[in-house]
């Protein structure tokens, strides 16, 4: 008789556990129900406006693609690539130039430089386009100036055009370098000098040195400034409404404002939303698996090269950079500002008590750029935990999908939220809190990334400890991890603050009746062009601007490092 095999019981094997793929997805460790639960509402909710501009623009009718296909998608596909390209180069020539001078040689007053380089992120782009229109524009100072200096009528002067893509660069470059310089500064002051070293022993010049060795390792810090030059191009409005320069955010506008086509505006919404992917797919896939490592062994601070008899012509180019990014435009909205004050009706229309002056115009642009800012950090908190705390595919797909506004310019935010508060939540549109939202929506991934960082530096084991201590898990959260990240998130509320400050489109088409902030009566002044009138506006967001964005400098210690 045969004798049944023993079952895996009897010998004390444990039976084999069959494959499943949710550990692999949802992460091995388990996050809390509550935890998952408040995240994926917040995911979801936070890309609802990028699902719904494609879902407008993809069952748009037949008749109106090719009609915008025949028409303008070409030649507005052309002059915003042209016009990203052409920003993108610039600052890269400027930002990585100014970073290198201040950063490693031996620059007179670099200690100074290191933050005046970065003020420029104060001053909106739309803010340097009025003023150089006032300076090189038909009919502006120079043109003027060298009227009455040769005796030749204004109109009869070879003068070039400034409404063109060259001015429109120009005023878009000097004031989104900074994004360059502060991410290429902050590589050099990290670069292990080792390096450059070895290169002159081997017979390299200065130059030679920069090119083969410095440049590749800046590569990464380069590459991420170019990304947010280029980002803010796409999704620029204000400055290319002013230099008269066709891109797909200004004719999104005009379509919908103008001419009431919202089929229109909602294919080209589409097609400037799947351009912003590319380019963030683009500078992903241009990485690869490369990774650029310099080894610790041996690293001291590096020592200032010397310029010789180029110190001062580094110092002429350093100075005409930051006067024509920062110190002319100031100074011109402080004489405009002077000139109003002269004038009792213009001072009477800016500085009155009324509900149409400055005062309220400020208060506005203060709480919805603060409210904004206080919501991100606070539906960062969950999303960055997730995050981090519990690293999954799963958890990464959220964070990725809560940061969907980032593809999103701020007329297609605006435009997404008009639509969706028309046909499914009419009590909320035309209420100063669409503003606030539009805000969070394009700006949180600011607060996601401040957040995400600070919370890596803190080891789990101190909250576990406080658990171990009787402290429940939020408790445990709130006591300990929050103290040690406060840093990081105070940078990302002020981040946010900053950007949601200069923020212009989505404004224009979601503020209620009544209710305007500095960009928009910035923006209606100059295209109406009452100088005077815009100024002081202008020089009050600047100053405001320049608040947090000093803070951020100190947070990231910009100026402390700087090599003497």
């Amino acid at each position: 008789m045969a004798i049944p095999a023993p079952s895996a019981a009897e010998v004390g094997v444990a039976p084999a556990r069959r494959w499943s793929p949710l550990p692999v997805f949802f992460g091995r460790r388990r996050a809390p129900v509550l935890v998952i639960a408040i995240a994926v509402a917040l995911a979801a909710f936070m890309a609802v406006p990028l699902f719904y501009v494609f879902y407008r623009g993809l069952t748009g009718s037949s008749e109106v693609w090719d009609r915008l296909i025949d028409d303008r998608l070409p030649d507005l596909f052309v002059s915003t690539l042209k016009l990203a390209i052409c920003v993108s180069l610039v600052t890269v020539v400027v930002g990585v130039g100014l970073a290198w001078l201040i950063v490693r040689t031996d620059l007179p007053g670099r200690g100074v430089f290191v933050w005046l380089a970065a003020m420029p992120l104060s001053v909106p782009p739309y803010v340097g386009a009025l003023v150089y229109i006032a300076i090189l524009g038909p009919n502006g100072y120079v043109e003027e100036w060298l009227s009455a200096l040769t005796g030749t009528r204004e109109r009869d002067l070879p003068m070039p055009e400034y409404y063109s893509l060259g001015g429109t660069t120009l005023a878009l470059s000097l004031f989104t370098y900074p994004y360059v310089y502060l991410m290429a500064s902050a590589a050099l002051r990290s670069f292990n000098p080792t390096l450059e070293e070895a290169s002159a022993a081997s017979g390299r010049r200065m130059l030679s040195t920069f090119w083969s060795v410095v440049l590749p390792l800046l590569r990464p810090a380069i590459g991420a400034g170019v990304l947010l030059v280029a980002l803010y191009v796409l999704s620029d409005f204000g400055t290319v409404s002013l230099m008269r320069y066709d891109t797909f955010s200004r004719a999104i506008y005009d379509q919908f404002t103008s001419r009431f086509d919202r089929s229109a505006a909602s294919i080209l919404s589409t097609v400037l939303v799947l351009i912003t992917i590319v380019v963030l797919w683009g500078q992903s896939f241009s990485e690869g698996r490369a990774r650029y490592y310099q080894t610790i062994g041996g690293w001291r601070p590096p020592r200032p090269v010397k310029l010789g008899r180029w110190r001062y012509p580094a110092l002429a180019a350093v100075v005409t950079v930051l006067s024509l990014a920062l110190f002319i435009p100031i100074g011109l909205l402080v004489y405009w500002t002077v000139e109003g004050l002269t004038d009792s009706s213009v001072a009477s229309d800016v500085w009155s008590y009324s509900d149409d002056s400055i005062y309220t115009y400020a208060w506005n642009s203060l709480w919805t750029a603060a409210a904004a800012a206080t919501l991100a950090v606070l539906v960062a908190l969950p999303l960055a935990f997730l995050a981090v705390r519990f690293d999954s595919p799963f958890s990464r797909w959220l964070a990725r999908l809560s940061q969907a506004g980032y593809a999103l310019p701020g007329v297609v935010v605006g435009l997404s939220l008009i639509f969706l508060l028309n046909n499914y939540v009419e009590w909320l549109y035309g209420s100063a809190f669409v503003v606030v939202l539009a805000y969070l929506l394009r700006f949180y991934p600011q607060a996601h990334q401040s957040t995400t960082a600070a919370l890596t530096q803190v080891s789990p084991n101190m909250e576990e400890a406080a658990r171990s201590l009787g402290r429940r898990p939020e408790r445990a959260f709130l006591e300990v991890t929050v103290p040690f990240i406060r840093p990081g998130l105070m940078a990302g509320w002020a981040l946010v603050f900053l950007t949601s400050l200069k923020e212009l489109p989505a404004t224009l088409l979601l503020r209620p009746a009544g209710f305007d902030t500095l960009p928009v009566r910035i923006w209606i002044n100059s295209s109406e062009g009452i100088f005077t009138l815009a100024a002081p506006l202008a020089l009050l967001l600047v100053l405001c601007s320049a608040v947090p964005l000093y803070f951020l400098l100190r947070q990231s210690r910009v100026g402390p490092t700087v090599i003497t």
